[in-house]
C-alpha cells in the first residue's frame, strides 16, 4: 500500500549525540540528508526521526553530551497525532536549520527546577509550556501529571481548570482507571486504525466503552482525518 507523505517543510526537533551522529549518520548544520534506501517508512525502523516539540527528545534521549537542533523535515510519514511532549514522527529527508541551547539539567527555558523541560518556570520533569507543576504537562499552569491544556490540578485532563482525572475513551467517559487498561491492545487498535484498510474489531471489544460501531466510527474519522491532512 502507497504511504502518505507530507511534502513539508514541516518544522520540528531532533537530538543527537555529542558529535551530532545519530544512528551511524553524521549530520551537519544547513545540509539536508536523504535516506539512502526506498523501503516504506516505519518508525523506529526506517526514516529520519524527529519530535514536535523540542522537549520531547528526552523522551528517547538521556545521555549527558545530548545535542538538540531545529530542523526542517520533507515527505513525512502521515500519522494520527498523540498528545503529550514526546509525539515523534519519521521522515525521508531532514534538514539542520540550528542548534538549540540547552541549559542547565537539560532545560530549554530558564528558573526550571526539573529535567528536561521547554519553556519557563516549571517544576517537574518533561513539561512542555510554562509554570507547570508535575512531570510531561503540555501546556500552561498545570498542576499533575499528563495534562493537556491549562491550569489543570489533577492528571491526565484536557482542558482547563481541572481538579478531577476523567479518562475517556471512544467519546465517553472511561470508569477504569488507566493504569488498568490493556495498553498493548490499545496500541494495536490505534496501529490498525493508522491504515485506511478495514480490519476485523473483534479482538479490540475487550477495551473499555468499545462497541463494533464506535470502533469503525473512529477508523472512518481516522481516514477522513488524514484526507483532510493531505489535502491542504
Amino acid at each position: 500500500m502507497e504511504q502518505k507523505l507530507i511534502e513539508g517543510p514541516i518544522k520540528g526537533y531532533k537530538a543527537t549525540d555529542g558529535n551530532m551522529q545519530c544512528r551511524g549518520v553524521q549530520f551537519e548544520i544547513g545540509k539536508t540528508f536523504t535516506l539512502d534506501n526506498d523501503k516504506p517508512l516505519k518508525e523506529c525502523n526506517n526514516g529520519f526521526h524527529f519530535c514536535k516539540y523540542p522537549s520531547g527528545v528526552w523522551s528517547y534521549y538521556t545521555e549527558m553530551d545530548t545535542r538538540v537542533f531545529e530542523v526542517e523535515c520533507y515527505d513525512v510519514l502521515v500519522t494520527p497525532e498523540i498528545p503529550g511532549s514526546d509525539y515523534k514522527q519519521v521522515c525521508r529527508k531532514i534538514k539542520f536549520i540550528k542548534e538549540i541551547n540547552v541549559t542547565g539539567d537539560r532545560n530549554t527555558g530558564y528558573c526550571n527546577t526539573g529535567h528536561r523541560n521547554t519553556g519557563d518556570y516549571n517544576t517537574g520533569y518533561y513539561n512542555t509550556g510554562d509554570y507547570n507543576t508535575g512531570n510531561r504537562n503540555t501546556g500552561d499552569y498545570n498542576t499533575g501529571y499528563c495534562n493537556t491544556g491549562d491550569w489543570n490540578i489533577t492528571d491526565r485532563s484536557c482542558g482547563l481548570f481541572n481538579t478531577k482525572e476523567r479518562l475517556f475513551m471512544f467519546d465517553r467517559v472511561c470508569n477504569v482507571k488507566y493504569d488498568d487498561i490493556d495498553h498493548e491492545l490499545a496500541y494495536d487498535l490505534g496501529k490498525a486504525c493508522e491504515s485506511d484498510e478495514q480490519f476485523d474489531v473483534t479482538p479490540f471489544l475487550e477495551l473499555p466503552n468499545a462497541t463494533e460501531e464506535r470502533i469503525k466510527a473512529y477508523h472512518k474519522k481516522a481516514i477522513e482525518a488524514r484526507k483532510k491532512l493531505r489535502s491542504r
